[in-house]
C-alpha cells in the first residue's frame, strides 16, 4: 500500500531533519565517525550506481521501493555528503511529494533539508564541537576533520561555518602560508 502523497515543505523543516538524522545515530548505535551512511543507504533504498558527468544522485519511488541512483564517479567525500542527501530525502519523506506540486522555491526548502539532514547526519554538531575543543581552527585542523569523518573539504567548511566554528580570515590566511611553503 502506498502512503498518501505528502505536501512539500513550505519551509525547510531543519530541527526535524537534524532529529530524524540524529535518531537514526542512535538506532544504529554508532558513536564515533565516519558514519557508514553507504550501508544505511541500502537499509533504506535499491541503490544502482551510474556514470555522469553532470548529475551526482536522484532518488525516485517505484511502488513502496525507494531507489537511489548515485553517480560512480563523484570524488571520495563528495560521494559520502550524496549518499547521506539521498538517504535525507528518503527519511525526510521528500520521495512521496508529487512532482507536479513543486515550484522551484519548495524544491530548494527540499534540497536544503536534504543537504542539513546529511550535514547533521555525518557531521554531528556534539561530535564537531568534541573533535575541534571548542576552538577556531584553521585549515590543518580542516584537513584532520575531513579525514575522520569522510566528508569533502567543502562539507566540513559548510558545517564549521553553520556551527559558527570557522574563522574565515584565519583559514585564509593559513591557506597562504600552506601554499607558500
Amino acid at each position: 500500500m502506498n502512503p498518501p502523497m505528502a505536501q512539500p515543505p513550505l519551509r525547510a523543516r531543519l530541527a526535524l531533519a537534524e532529529l530524524t538524522a540524529r535518531n537514526i545515530l542512535i538506532a544504529a548505535y554508532i558513536t564515533a565517525p565516519p558514519v557508514p551512511v553507504e550501508h544505511l543507504l541500502d537499509q533504506s533504498a535499491v541503490v544502482h550506481w551510474y556514470e555522469d558527468l553532470i548529475e551526482e544522485g536522484f532518488c525516485i519511488m517505484h511502488g513502496d521501493t525507494p531507489y537511489v541512483f548515485l553517480n560512480k564517479t563523484m570524488i571520495k567525500g563528495r560521494d559520502t555528503f550524496t549518499l547521506a542527501h539521498e538517504l535525507g530525502h528518503i527519511k525526510m519523506g521528500h520521495t512521496y511529494i508529487e512532482q507536479a506540486t513543486l515550484t522551484p522555491s519548495l524544491v530548494k526548502n527540499i534540497k536544503l533539508e536534504a543537504d542539513y539532514f546529511a550535514s547533521c547526519l555525518l557531521m554531528p554538531e556534539q561530535w564537531i564541537r568534541a573533535a575541534v575543543g571548542g576552538g577556531r581552527r584553521g585549515c590543518e585542523h580542516i584537513r584532520g576533520l575531513v579525514h575522520i569523518f569522510g566528508v569533502s573539504y567543502a562539507a566540513m567548511n559548510k558545517r564549521l561555518a553553520g556551527l559558527e566554528l570557522y574563522d574565515k580570515e584565519l583559514i585564509h590566511r593559513m591557506w597562504g602560508e600552506i601554499q607558500r611553503r
